[in-house]
């Protein structure tokens, strides 16, 4: 999706799980696009002063014919626990779009297929998904995706949007 971006565009978000617990997500983002494609910056944090994770992902997605688009992303993760240090990992993700019609796109993603361990003898999950997303209308969009880490079953997620105002969705 990066690589159908036309304007530069900026991201954050904010959320404090549980009401009055510390435990905080925050997300900022940039997507930048020229002529050469998209470029990405994402910076993820989850966690508490004891806990927390860090993701930087650098990316860059570009459209290759109308109806296909791929996007590729390196990412740097840092986990810090109190009393233990912190430990460092470098994978990526990637991912396209196809439009099979003008209102039937299907999409794939892969993150971190090569399983990389972030301490010894524990790597991070391979997670494959696909999806397609079918708008049989201007104010309507149906989604439904298959969604496998390799160490658990396959999960499976549907979606259904509608647009009541030009800024007011209703997603379930």
């Amino acid at each position: 999706g990066l690589a159908h971006i036309q304007n530069l565009s900026f991201l954050v978000t904010a959320e404090q799980r549980f009401l009055n617990s510390p435990i905080g997500s925050y997300l900022g983002a940039v997507a930048y696009p020229n002529e050469f494609g998209t470029f990405g910056l994402t910076f993820n944090y989850f966690g508490i002063d004891a806990f927390n994770e860090q993701k930087i992902g650098f990316a860059y997605a570009r459209q290759l014919f109308d109806n296909f688009s791929i996007g590729a992303q390196f990412d740097f993760l840092n986990t810090q626990i109190q009393d233990y240090g912190s430990t460092n990992a470098i994978t990526f993700e990637l991912g396209c779009l196809i439009n099979i019609l003008p209102d039937l796109t299907f999409g794939f993603h892969l993150y971190n297929p090569v399983q990389v361990e972030l301490i010894e003898g524990e790597s991070l999950p391979a997670v494959y998904k696909a999806g397609i997303g079918y708008q049989p209308s201007k104010k309507a969009l149906v989604t439904i995706e298959v969604e496998k880490d390799i160490d658990y079953n396959a999960r499976f997620r549907a979606g259904l949007e509608y647009q009541f105002l030009d800024t007011f969705f209703l997603r379930v």
